[in-house]
């Protein structure tokens, strides 16, 4: 079985997370598909691996590393932004005005300290929603287009490439009815990977600024991914609400691995930690 661990010498104070290492014994040892959490072999610091899904998954290739409970359909939260994004991209220009109104406004959360009557750029809202995990910036890209359109289109895409247990209710992932599993978030990451790739390549960013068109006021900002700025770290999606718990989505670069690594962590105490 692969083990996918971070060592843990950085510094944590500073948001900077540690380089990863391989550590599996063999890469073509069989995959171990386990059922509950104490079936799993003790990790080295003996912690107990405390989440509702997770896998790792090569590139390149449909076949798992590791897979606990992998088909298991759980809230993946603000996670669903990933399928967002992409769908913003292929629907409006990045140059597209998006006005915030009071319904986008009214969206959970003050990540990214939107105003009612600001204008910001389609790529500004993108940014807002992967780097702060804004509900207001994919509330205000969805109403753009259509919301009921829009939430269609995405679980159309999430169709056509194969995520046959994932469903969308909304753009944010504020509902506890958007769910997918393990194995169908590694087919998005995939698909993403190849046709818009440039969407991790921003996941990636330490942080960002964006601006008010018309008012003119910029804003800093900070990437809440820990593993943000890191050069092994290619991209990804937090994502957590009280239904759900802690959701991670990472991609990283490890030296002994033909190609990049697919990390998939849902439902965990300290995401994180578990991706570790």
């Amino acid at each position: 079985m692969a083990i996918l661990l971070i060592s843990k010498s950085a510094n944590r104070d500073e948001g900077i997370a540690p380089p990863i290492k391989d550590v599996s014994s063999s890469e073509t040892m069989p995959l171990t598909e386990y059922s509950s959490a104490s079936e799993i072999p003790a990790r080295k610091d003996d912690d107990q691996i405390k989440v509702s899904a997770a896998g790792a998954y090569l590139m390149d290739s449909n076949e798992p590393l590791y897979a606990f409970r992998s088909q298991k359909q759980w809230p993946i939260a603000s996670v669903t932004k990933l399928m967002t994004t992409l769908v913003a991209r292929k629907l409006m220009a990045e140059t597209e005005t998006i006005t915030m109104t009071e319904e986008a406004i009214a969206a959970f959360g003050e990540a990214g300290d939107f105003k009612t009557g600001e204008k910001f750029r389609v790529s500004d809202l993108v940014q807002a929603m992967l780097l702060v995990s804004s509900n207001d910036a994919a509330k205000a890209l969805a109403d753009n287009y259509g919301e009921e359109t829009f939430v269609a289109e995405m679980n159309r895409v999430a169709a056509g490439i194969g995520m046959t247990d994932t469903i969308f209710v909304d753009a944010t992932g504020l509902s506890a009815r958007n769910l997918s599993t393990s194995n169908d978030l590694s087919r998005l990451v995939r698909f993403i990977w190849s046709e818009d790739p440039g969407i991790f390549a921003i996941t990636r960013l330490p942080y960002a600024n964006i601006h008010d068109i018309d008012g003119g006021r910029s804003r800093k900002l900070t990437n809440i991914n820990l593993f943000a700025g890191r050069s092994n770290f290619l991209g990804g999606k937090t994502g957590q609400i009280p239904d759900s718990d802690g959701n991670l989505v990472s991609i990283f670069n490890l030296p002994d691995k033909s190609s990049p690594v697919i990390i998939v962590v849902l439902g965990a105490e300290d995401r994180f930690k578990e991706t570790e």
